[in-house]
């Protein structure tokens, strides 16, 4: 009797067991969702703090190259001697700045005396023929002489004049100093000397060989190296920021005028040219530099600040804001980051408000009260 009333209970608390099994199979098991802990923004924290808008916006990605200050060509003059001589001295140095007629050197040449004796001789022969022509003339008049006896010493008087008029050029395209005995050369424009060949007692003929060089760098080329990779990225109009060592805090502006249509066979690259200003000249011919330039891709992509962002374990995080009471820590995944922006493949929606100043300081409390 005793063991038929143990059975009875055991199978009374099996229907039991059963029962509340099966009241609770239907429902499904849900993981809940992580707890974000509260705190509210107050005192000197919430006057901190800085918010930004989360914003869809096109990608714009940054391409580093380098490149090299040049002058504008059209801006440069090479200067060569047109006679021959011994440089006796020079009056300006490589990368001085010199004025407009500006004494530069002077030349003493032998081809300064034969213009000097060439002058005189066609001076004296030019009063010759002056007399001789009023001679011609007034017996022309008389009809004592020809018509064209006076036409030729006519013709003799010209071409005389002719002759000491290119001698007189020529004697004031180097300034002739007779007291001295010497060309004076002076400078043809405003510039910088970015080439000096020349020395005191140097012997130079009348070739083709530069002698010096003047340059305005008022307006200077970025020469940019562009290789065959990054090709398909550039083009004509793109802007361009350049930077340099010499100036790290300071920003050049411009864009890419023109590309080479060839590559250059030692450096494997194709020049592109940057049009800069340089009033202040303080872009040199020589200078290394760096070139950013901005590619705006067609796609779209919701942005923020960079450094709105936090980075924790190799992560990216933000920390979003609702209400003073109201700060969530989400994870953000990254398409790329350019020239101080964030662009967001994921953990943001367009309009989301973002807490750019004071977030390290939120998100460390945050995650101190969840891992409590």
């Amino acid at each position: 009797m005793e063991v038929y009333r143990n059975i009875k209970n055991y199978r009374l608390l099996s229907v039991l067991l059963l029962s509340t099994l099966v009241a609770c199979g239907p429902r499904e098991m849900t993981k809940p969702d992580v707890q974000t802990p509260r705190l509210c923004l107050e005192g000197k924290l919430k006057e901190g703090t800085h918010l930004v808008r989360a914003e869809k916006v096109k990608i714009k990605e940054s391409l580093p190259l380098t490149g090299k200050i040049e002058p504008d060509p059209d801006r440069v003059i090479h200067f060569t001697s047109l006679v021959s001589g011994v440089v006796t001295k020079t009056y300006f140095s490589l990368g001085e700045q010199v004025i407009a007629g500006q004494l530069l050197m002077d030349i003493v040449s032998p081809e300064l005396s034969a213009l000097q004796a060439d002058k005189k001789r066609l001076e004296s022969e030019i009063r010759v023929a002056k007399r001789q022509l009023e001679a011609k003339k007034s017996m022309f008049e008389d009809r004592l002489a020809s018509e064209s006896d006076f036409m030729e010493a006519e013709s003799l008087q010209l071409s005389l004049e002719a002759e000491l008029e290119k001698v007189n050029a020529n004697l004031s395209l180097y300034r002739a100093s007779p007291e001295r005995s010497v060309f004076q050369v002076f400078a043809p424009s405003a510039g910088v000397v970015t080439a000096k060949n020349i020395t005191a007692g140097m012997q130079i003929v009348a070739d083709d060989t530069p002698l010096f060089t003047l340059a305005d760098l008022d307006a200077v080329w970025a020469m940019v190296n562009i290789y065959a990779g990054n090709l398909s990225q550039i083009h004509i109009g793109m802007p361009a920021a350049v930077s340099s060592l010499s100036y790290p805090d300071d920003i050049f502006s411009g864009q890419i005028d023109h590309l080479s249509e060839i590559f250059q066979n030692q450096e494997k690259v194709l020049k592109g040219r940057v049009v800069l200003d340089n009033q202040n000249h303080r872009l040199k011919p020589g200078m290394v530099v760096d070139v950013t330039v901005a590619n705006e891709r067609d796609e779209t992509a919701i942005s923020i600040p960079s450094n709105a962002l936090v980075f924790d374990n190799s992560t990216y995080y933000a920390v979003t804001y609702k209400d003073d009471c109201d700060l969530r820590v989400k994870n953000i995944q990254l398409l790329l980051m350019n020239e101080g922006i964030a662009y967001v493949k994921s953990g943001l929606e367009e309009g989301e408000q973002v807490v750019a100043a004071n977030q390290l300081l939120i998100y460390e409390q945050l995650k101190n009260q969840l891992n409590h």
